[in-house]
This record gives C-alpha cells, structure tokens and sequence, in this order.
C-alpha cells in the first residue's frame, strides 16, 4: 500500500497550489501615487494626492510583482477619480482593482463678486479672488480679467463661485437687443438710420434688424462690428 501511496503523494504536492501571499495596501498606494504625481507634473498642475483609497486585503502568488496604474477615464485632474490597476506577478496579471484617488489644490481663484446674468460682456461683470479648493485642467480655470476680453457670459452665475471659461463665448459682431447702423445703397443713393438687432449674427450672415420709427423688421447683411446693410438691388 505505501508503495502505491508514495508515487500519488507526490504528484498531488506538485499539483498542489503554490501559498498566496498578502499583497500589501503600502505597495498599491506607493504605486498610485507615484504615477499620480507624475501625471499632475507633466501636465504642470499644483494639485497633489490626499486620499488613496484601495480594496485591502489582496492575496497574490509568490513572485517579482509589479504594479500597472491606468489612466483616469474622462477629463483629469478632478478632485476624484478612479484608477484602474493591474497586479502583476511575474510578468502575469493576477489582480485588476481599482484605487479611488482624492486630489486638492487650495489656491487664490477668481469668482465672481457679485451675480451675472447671460448676456453680459465681460467687463460688466464683477469679479474678485478667493482662497478655494479647485482641482482641474489649467485651460479651464479664468486666471485674471485679461482672460475674458471680447468675451461675454453664455449663463448666469451667483457671488462667490468659481469662474469658468466655460462661463463664457464670444461677443457677435451684432448682439440680439443691442443697437446698430442700418445703410442702404441704390446706385448713387445712400441711406443710414438706426435699428435694433431682433438676433445674433456675425459678419457676412444675415440679420433681422428693427430700423427706427418702423413698426416692420427688415433683413439685412453684417458688414463690421454693429454694422449692417440692406440689399436695396431689384431681385
């Protein structure tokens, strides 16, 4: 019997699985961090990690691990995000976790001092600095007034929030409700008047402009900045 036994003992103890080990958490958050940081110093953000926040307690096989951090889904920096991981053990993944990264960067901003209605141009708008907490990309964030020229709000916004260059667009060349200068040319015939813009309109598009002392809207092409003109030729 023992020597039936000896051979199938044997090959049972190859077969057997090799012991796991504990992976610890002080590898995967050294690991996250320092692909975090290095992201942030390339895109030369002053955000830095807070909070690593990853599933404890993982059991690996023995062997050279290495530890591959992906890349945040969507727009980043953010304040949260999530990174996918990938737990390598010998040149094989044993492991795919994710690690849930906070990130803050408390700095002066510009808000806004007092509230905005749409429409408004940039200039008209009050802003001042606060000490706040914003983590994301440096093209996103208004850093001083000089930013904002030609610009004007596409929204409202209220005293104290963060502004955004997303806040803003354009001024047209015509803005809808704002004054113009209406000419009129037929041969050697040449006419101006006021009007006001009934809507948006850059230059060479058409607009409809109320002339004054006329109850009628008529249409008229964009010339120049706040200037239109009326095609008097015979259709």
């Amino acid at each position: 019997m023992s020597v039936l036994l000896s051979p199938l003992l044997a090959i049972a103890s190859l077969a057997s699985p090799a012991p796991m080990h504990k992976l610890p958490n002080d590898m995967l958050e050294d690991a996250v961090e320092a692909a975090v940081t290095a992201r942030l110093s390339a895109r030369r953000s002053t955000a830095s990690v807070v909070r690593i926040a990853v599933m404890p307690e993982q059991q690996v096989p023995p062997g050279s691990i290495s530890i591959d951090v992906g890349e945040a889904a969507g727009q980043w920096p953010r304040k949260w995000s999530a990174l996918p991981l990938r737990v390598i053990v010998d040149g094989r993944v044993v492991r795919r976790l994710t690690a849930r990264v906070e990130l803050h960067d408390p700095q002066r901003r510009l808000v806004y001092g007092d509230r905005s209605q749409a429409g408004w141009p940039a200039d008209r708008i009050v802003l001042d600095e606060a000490e706040i907490d914003v983590v994301a990309p440096s093209d996103e964030l208004v850093r001083n007034q000089a930013d904002l020229i030609g610009l004007r709000a596409k929204r409202g916004r209220r005293a104290g929030e963060v502004v955004w260059r997303s806040d803003f667009e354009p001024i047209p060349d015509v803005s809808a409700r704002s004054r113009v200068s209406v000419s009129l040319e037929h041969g050697r015939i040449r006419l101006s008047t006021g009007a006001i813009a009934l809507e948006d309109a850059s230059i060479g598009q058409q607009v409809s402009v109320l002339p004054d002392l006329s109850e009628r809207p008529v249409l008229a092409v964009v010339v120049a900045k706040n200037q239109v003109m009326i095609d008097a030729k015979p259709q």
